[in-house]
């Protein structure tokens, strides 16, 4: 199964793709991208190819890493409720602030502020947009 070698003064285990793939909790097509790269020593044997691993290197995906990763995104969304209610409780407080108009007070507000370009763009005096096609336009009719 697992063969230990002495290789750069470290104990290393060789063991298969499918084996590294399974304790690293990925592909072996990514197993063999690694050796591609040189980030993980390999050899090839007649029986395939053989992957380097320390075997005190603790696998990704262990249940003991996944419960602290499911601690820390309690915490996190704990921290967000939070924060949202937080939000939520000075929106309300700013709404309550701002004065009601009642509705005849709105529309003299407005047209007392109207905004020059404004005016212009219902009255009969405004030019009817031209209707031909562009190519009409430039290459005449």
């Amino acid at each position: 199964m697992a063969n230990s070698n002495e290789t750069h003064g470290a104990s290393y285990e060789r063991v298969t793709v499918a084996q590294d793939a399974e304790r690293l909790g990925i592909s072996e097509p990514a197993i063999r991208a690694r050796i591609r790269r040189g980030t993980l020593e390999a050899d090839h044997t007649p029986d395939g190819v053989r992957v380097y691993v320390t075997p005190d290197a603790t696998p990704r995906g262990s249940a003991h890493d996944t419960s602290e990763h499911m601690a820390d995104l309690r915490q996190a969304l704990e921290a967000e409720r939070q924060a949202h209610g937080e939000t939520r409780r000075l929106l309300a407080a700013a709404l309550e602030r701002i004065p009601a108009l009642p509705s005849g007070q709105r529309r003299e507000a407005s047209s007392q502020g109207a905004d020059p370009v404004q005016e212009g763009y219902g009255s009969p005096t405004a030019q009817a947009p031209d209707t031909r096609p562009w190519w009409r336009r430039i290459f005449g009719p």
